[in-house]
């Protein structure tokens, strides 16, 4: 983000129930999507590009499906509308947990580790009083929330699925070739679904933005800047 707004305006929202923004709405992909498009009208903001990682590559899909409002996008690890159930059961099983939320909502310092180990193409080496307390600082909160959102997730796929794929404004993809949380052909099969370019980076896992920050933005940037 820092390298990028040295050029661009960045505007770099906490998403709800992720850090301290909350809503009284329910938690789905659709109320994140709409507090964003309050956020961009409150800006008196136009058209705008969008990028997003991971869950945020979700929220970047659901904006790109009001394409007169999205010069470009960027989707960063994630499969928007392309992921079933036996994905999910790949996923859990990678994980050696029971459920996405197990993995995603972590409960103590212990999962925190776990996450991070399936986020990283290297294992980060954390004392538990650091993981302990980036669970405090980060993760205990809005628990309820979190779980809700993964759990609706399906349901939002089912319905951004619906959407035709040749309306979507022009996007790139990028993807870690190690990635553990969403596989590298869950990118290249959004890539052929609509019909995108997907950038592959080596020895890269789901975190890129942490592991690859610089040429992540580069890539951004050369995309945004070309016609």
């Amino acid at each position: 983000m820092i390298q990028l707004s040295k050029k661009y305006h960045v505007i770099a929202p906490d998403l709800l129930w992720f850090g301290e923004s909350y809503s009284d709405n329910s938690a789905q992909l659709a109320t994140q999507t709409n507090a964003i498009w309050q956020l961009v009208d409150k800006l008196k903001l136009n058209k705008i590009d969008v990028a997003g990682i991971s869950y945020g590559g979700f929220i970047t899909y659901d904006m790109m499906l009001t394409p007169e409002r999205i010069n470009k996008a960027v989707i960063i690890a994630s499969p928007g509308p392309l992921f079933n159930d036996q994905d999910l059961n790949d996923l859990i099983k990678r994980a050696g947990i029971q459920s996405p939320e197990e993995l995603f909502v972590p409960n103590n310092g212990d999962d925190v580790k776990r996450l991070y180990d399936n986020v990283f193409i290297s294992k980060k080496i954390i004392p538990d009083f650091i993981a302990n307390q980036i669970y405090l600082d980060y993760f205990s909160q809005w628990k309820p929330q979190r779980t809700q959102l993964i759990k609706t997730l399906p349901n939002d796929r089912d319905r951004i699925q619906q959407y035709d794929p040749k309306k979507l404004p022009q996007t790139l993809l990028i993807w870690g070739e190690n990635d553990q949380i969403f596989p590298l052909k869950s990118g290249i099969k959004l890539s052929q679904h609509i019909q995108a370019p997907i950038v592959v980076l080596p020895k890269t896992a789901h975190g890129i933005t942490n592991e690859q920050p610089a040429i992540t933005a580069n890539l951004i940037d050369n995309f945004l800047s070309t016609q």
